[in-house]
């Protein structure tokens, strides 16, 4: 019954940080099916969290459904599969004033962040990182489509591809 709670209580924590998320990632980022299944019932009885079965996502309430923003759930995937490389010892949702970065992890004593570049964000986002100034960065950038990589302008560690199943592949700018 202990373990159970305290699944319970890590699920939510999850939520609550990133108040959207699909079922598929936070059974990914815990690896623990059963467990996690048991606390999304008992989370969702005690009307904690809901649930879209449209969208198989969960979330923190109905405010946070309606603005959830696909930049943010597309670096969840990356940060589960950067999990699955590195130790990870702490990560958050980045301030909707770090545009475009979505999420910031520390590994190894160092600052990362991930972004999510869209289609037709390339544009702003050249211009708000001329405009920060920023010089080398840990930035690693989720984009929906390799052409997007080749317009940017902007210093980053990696770039990489996220699939509609949370499958990543990771690149490098030539």
């Amino acid at each position: 019954m202990v373990e159970g709670t305290l699944q319970e209580r890590e699920v939510f924590e999850l939520i609550k940080k990133y108040n959207v998320l699909f079922k598929s990632q936070v059974y990914a980022y815990f690896g623990q099916e059963r467990a996690v299944g048991r606390a999304f019932k008992r989370l969702e009885k005690d009307n904690r969290i809901g649930s879209s079965p449209v969208t198989q996502m969960v979330y923190l309430n109905e405010n946070s459904y309606a603005a959830r923003d696909e930049g943010t759930l597309q670096a969840f995937w990356v940060l589960i599969s950067l999990m699955k490389k590195r130790t990870i010892t702490e990560h958050f949702l980045a301030d909707q004033e770090e545009y475009p970065v979505r999420i910031i992890f520390i590994s190894e004593d160092d600052l990362f962040d991930i972004l999510y570049v869209g289609l037709n964000d390339v544009k702003l986002v050249n211009r708000v990182f001329q405009r920060k100034c920023r010089g080398t960065g840990n930035h690693i950038v989720a984009v929906p489509d390799l052409e997007v990589i080749e317009k940017l302008d902007l210093p980053a560690i990696g770039y990489c591809l996220v699939k509609g199943d949370g499958e990543i592949e990771y690149y490098t700018k030539s």
